[in-house]
C-alpha cells in the first residue's frame, strides 16, 4: 500500500525521523505547555472566580517527512 496511505504521528518523538519512511509528526513545545499550565494554576489560586475565563493556546508545528510524501531535509 505504499503511496496509498499517509501516516502522521503526534508529539514528534525522537525516533520519528529514524523510521523508514520517516514519520511526519505534529510537534508541540512541552516546556511551554508545562509552564503555561503552572502559570494558569497559580493565577487560579490567586483569583478563583476568573478560572472559567482562562484560555491558553499553544500552537503546534507540523514536521513534514516521508510518511506523507514530504521531502526529507537533513
Amino acid at each position: 500500500m505504499p503511496g496509498d496511505v499517509k501516516i502522521c504521528g503526534f508529539d514528534d518523538i525522537l525516533y520519528a525521523s529514524y523510521t523508514t519512511p520517516a514519520l511526519t509528526s505534529v510537534r508541540i513545545d512541552k516546556f511551554l505547555l508545562g509552564s503555561e499550565a503552572v502559570r494558569t494554576l497559580v493565577s487560579m489560586t490567586h483569583s478563583p472566580e476568573t478560572a472559567a475565563g482562562i484560555k491558553k493556546v499553544i500552537r503546534p508545528a507540523l514536521v513534514v517527512r516521508e510518511s506523507t510524501g514530504g521531502v526529507v531535509t537533513p
